[in-house]
């Protein structure tokens, strides 16, 4: 079945990137070390460097334990007139568990379809919830965490649809101890044209 194939080669991507980089001595200036000539690192390095305090959102720790999602992309699609890659897919992360501190470099959009997430998002002080069904807009340059809180234990799925220009990256992990995450999904670095 191509849909556990892809999952085994993604399970075996994320293993070999956590062993490689946990090897490394992570830096807010040092790209990826699994992509470090890639054409974003730059980008990465820049966007890092704004956030002089990347394990804070709005001066707090966000609760429960970052991690690598489980996830899998949909589609990916290239539109020419505007040099833009579409992505859709899924990330899955257990209850107790949150997203690395992040920013993304241009406006995306999440939807909740399994469990219930709680977003934080710096300069935003009231806690927004979402239960499958609720979407929301996560703005550019901008600190955020997304946590499971499923009071039942229920693992949190969420759809992610990114709209990513060329040169760019659909995000920026901010939080140093979660560094290789940058690169959790293989095609998450280098939005390059991809033509048919």
């Amino acid at each position: 079945d191509m849909a556990l194939l892809r999952l085994l080669v993604m399970f075996s991507f994320v293993t070999a990137s956590i062993a490689f980089a946990s090897s490394q001595d992570p830096s807010p200036l040092t790209p990826s070390p699994l992509f470090s000539s890639d054409p974003t690192a730059a980008l990465i390095q820049r966007e890092r460097a704004k956030f002089p305090e990347p394990t804070l959102i709005n001066g707090k720790v966000p609760p429960n334990t970052p991690t690598a999602s489980v996830g899998t992309y949909g589609f990916e699609e290239y539109y020419e007139p505007t040099k833009t890659t579409f992505t859709q897919g899924y990330a899955q992360r257990k209850a107790g568990q949150r997203t690395p501190i992040h920013m993304h470099p241009d406006p995306q959009f999440s939807c909740v379809r399994q469990g219930k997430v709680l977003s934080q998002v710096e300069g935003r002080h009231d806690d927004h919830y979402y239960e499958p069904g609720g979407c929301y807009l996560m703005p550019s340059n901008t600190k955020m965490a997304a946590i499971c809180v499923s009071p039942d234990g229920e693992d949190c799925i969420i759809e992610d649809i990114f709209r990513i220009p060329d040169g760019s990256t659909s995000w920026v992990v901010l939080e140093p101890s979660m560094y290789y995450l940058q690169d959790q999904f293989p095609k998450d670095h280098a939005w390059q044209p991809r033509r048919q």
